[in-house]
């Protein structure tokens, strides 16, 4: 691999890393996320088919599930910060969030 690609690369990963984490800093003791691709489209200034590439990845590793209208929710078995007693709660409401990216 040259140069080149190394550095277009690890600027992809840049983007990537900087999506995640936004969506960490907006996310809830539960996980819940709002973040529209405008909004992060004018914060990282990256076309808003970029960002939706990488919230295809984040959904396609179980990371996340994730909808149009910006509402996202992080799968508990990732990412939770509430209470150990709601987890098995929070876990059924992430089976049942509905997520317009699937795989």
């Amino acid at each position: 691999m040259n140069i080149t690609e190394i550095k277009k690369n690890f600027n992809k990963l840049g983007i990537e890393i900087k999506i995640f984490f936004i969506f960490t800093l907006l996310a809830d003791k539960k996980g819940c996320i709002r973040a529209e691709k405008k909004e992060l489209q004018k914060y990282l200034k990256v076309s808003i088919q970029t960002i939706g590439k990488y919230i295809r990845t984040f959904v396609e590793c179980n990371m996340l599930k994730y909808k149009y209208s910006g509402e996202a929710m992080f799968n508990p078995d990732f990412y939770y910060a509430g209470e150990e007693s709601q987890r098995a709660s929070i876990q059924e409401e992430y089976k049942t969030f509905k997520s317009d990216i699937t795989f």
